[in-house]
């Protein structure tokens, strides 16, 4: 998704959000990266372009648009929030040795074969309604691997 800052501010404002110059920055930078990126990461990228944005800015920003909606947040390996503009479905890769997190697919067909059971009775979870999946799968990736 490219997000130039023309539309940022119209998104901002179709979310009954002010479109700060803060908010603009943030939304237009994660669409653009196309990564997912830390709070420190955000400020550091930001700094470099000569964009001068307080860290606690950036944070309070970055959480008033993930509870929004308009980004996603998860957590990386390291314990840190990361945040990401992909709000298309999708899941997630992590690689354990660097850290390393990537966009990834399931197909409906892999997601229907998901059985999950609950885990204090250890018998299938019968009489749910899933509405939606968030997959994170770990494991060693392609660069890492090379290394070894």
């Amino acid at each position: 998704m490219k997000l130039d800052p023309t539309a940022a501010l119209s998104l901002l404002s179709s979310h009954g959000l002010r479109p700060s110059r803060a908010r603009v920055l943030i939304l237009a930078l994660l669409a653009r990266r196309r990564e997912h990126l830390t709070t420190q990461g955000i400020h550091r990228i930001l700094e470099n372009g000569g964009y001068r944005l307080g860290a606690a800015t950036i944070y309070q920003n970055l959480n008033r648009l993930a509870h929004e909606g308009l980004v996603r947040r998860l957590i990386g390996l390291d314990g840190l929030a990361r945040f990401e503009a992909n709000l298309s479905p999708h899941h997630h890769l992590l690689c354990v040795e660097c850290g390393r997190i990537v966009d990834a697919g399931l197909n409906e067909r892999s997601l229907r074969r998901l059985n999950p059971v609950d885990l204090v009775t250890g018998k299938p979870a019968r009489g749910w309604e899933f509405n939606g999946a968030q997959v994170e799968l770990k494991g060693v990736c392609p660069s890492c691997r090379k290394q070894k």
